[in-house]
């Protein structure tokens, strides 16, 4: 169904109204607020489900079943995969089957030193 002229203008004139309310809302939120609205925006997936193999995928560039491919061969014949490959395929596996939210890194994470 096509939206005639004055139905479009009508949504533009909604659709502007939400920007400024949001931008009025935005103006008012500290730092804490609106990292805390990112973390809400991002999906929450489950480990070990398709949704987190279809996540990793578009990250690592393969699938599950052609990771643990590459584990396997590579133990076999180090010749057959990259080390880089194998390592990225190992990462993607450790990811997947993670029960529990674990840092990276046991370094603090960064902060400013200065400034506010």
């Amino acid at each position: 169904m096509a939206m005639t002229q004055a139905q479009i203008q009508e949504e533009l004139a909604r659709l502007r109204e939400l920007e400024a309310a949001l931008r009025g809302q935005a103006a008012t939120m500290t730092s804490a607020d609106k990292i805390k609205a990112l973390e809400d925006a991002q999906p929450h997936v489950k480990p070990k489900t398709k949704q987190a193999e279809a996540l990793l995928q578009a990250g690592y560039g393969m699938t599950v079943a052609k990771a643990e491919t590459i584990i396997k061969e590579r133990k076999t014949d180090p010749a057959l995969w990259p080390l880089e490959r194998a390592e990225a395929a190992q990462a993607m596996l450790d990811a997947y089957n993670a029960t529990t939210l674990q840092p990276s890194s046991p370094r603090a994470g960064w902060h400013r030193t200065r400034g506010v």
